[in-house]
């Protein structure tokens, strides 16, 4: 994303995130950036002291960092929480990205279809009869909507993403490239011949402001629907299979995956290449380290990790017993070693 032409003082930055400077509040920054890059333009942003002073001695301009961690060789602004800080600032400078304009002719739309007048659409696009695209929706080229799917307001909706028929999309949505919404799910019956296939007649419902990453499976639901809550957001290459349901805000890492009919509740953490099986809940607030295997239900605001998946201090015993086991196996060689020796000596005596 490009930078917008901004000019503005550090003074002025302080009064945005509420923060205090110190040093020079009239240095005129013009951009944020990482601390490697920086230019004597930019402002950029530490979270500990071991980045603060790789930060002051950068070729920033001004550095934003918590109290306490404030130094005299580069102007700075002091700020609680430098992370909604460093958000805040970057809106500012970023430019918005390119998105079509307007309903393009070489968009496909059914007759039956309704999109808002100030919805955008772009080239080679599809949306199916019955369907609904709501006011300020920006759906990029190449994305196909099927029949009788509802997307509301002020969603983006990016190149190659597939939403199949009867999903349902609430309102500021973010469906981020090549993702799929309402495949069937997967399940199967053996007949005594065959894998029979189990017809998948529910759908997916996504609520408000949820974020959807590039890569991302969201399985219909056999019966009834799969919901992801609002304020949820996904990481890319995530797998949700049929009939989950998926809590108000929660984290799901990237090439994370829930089995058919899992339950999260409210500001649940799935790490990274984690897994839950089938059919277990997981509590409010509870967090799944990476590459967690979960095979039961976990209580809210329980940390688990390992696998299979178990509470977080358990794991890391048995993880540190793991590592011993190299060493306590030439203990026991050794001592094998000491009681045939010994039995030797008994039985020469």
């Amino acid at each position: 994303m490009r930078r917008r032409n901004v000019k503005v003082t550090l003074g002025e930055i302080a009064k945005l995130v509420n923060g205090k400077v110190v040093g020079d509040e009239n240095i005129a920054i013009s951009g944020i950036s990482d601390i490697e890059d920086a230019k004597p333009s930019d402002i950029v942003v530490a979270f500990d002291e071991r980045h603060a002073d790789i930060a002051f001695s950068s070729n920033a301009g001004a550095v934003l960092v918590p109290p306490g961690l404030e130094r005299g060789e580069k102007p700075c602004i002091t700020c609680e929480q430098p992370k909604l800080a460093m958000i805040i600032i970057a809106e500012m400078f970023a430019e918005e990205r390119f998105s079509p304009s307007g309903i393009s002719e070489l968009a496909v739309i059914h007759p039956t279809a309704k999109v808002a007048q100030d919805a955008s659409v772009g080239p080679f696009s599809f949306i199916g009869e019955m369907s609904e695209v709501g006011s300020r929706t920006i759906v990029y080229p190449f994305v196909y909507i099927g029949a009788s799917v509802k997307v509301g307001c002020d969603c983006t909706i990016y190149p190659g993403v597939v939403i199949y028929d009867g999903v349902c999309i609430g309102d500021r949505v973010v469906i981020h490239a090549n993702a799929v919404i309402g495949k069937d799910g997967f399940g199967f019956v053996w007949d005594g011949k065959m894998h029979r296939r189990i017809p998948q007649i529910g759908t997916v419902l996504i609520e408000d402001d949820v974020e959807v990453g590039a890569n991302t499976c969201v399985d219909r639901a056999t019966l009834g629907v799969t919901r992801i809550r609002k304020g949820t957001k996904i990481d890319n290459l995530v797998q949700i299979a049929h009939n989950c349901d998926v809590g108000d805000s929660c984290i799901l890492c990237g090439m994370s995956g829930l089995a058919g009919s899992v339950k999260l509740g409210k500001n649940v953490m799935v790490g990274a290449q984690a897994g839950v099986r089938d059919h277990v809940s997981v509590g409010d607030g509870a967090t799944i380290a990476g590459r967690a295997a979960v095979t039961k239900d976990v209580t809210g605001g329980e940390v688990v990790s390992g696998y299979p998946a178990r509470p977080h201090k358990e794991a890391l015993r048995i993880e540190a017993f793991i590592h011993q086991l190299p060493n306590l196996y030439e203990r026991v060689k050794r001592l094998e070693e000491t009681v045939r020796e010994l039995k030797k000596v008994n039985s020469d005596s």
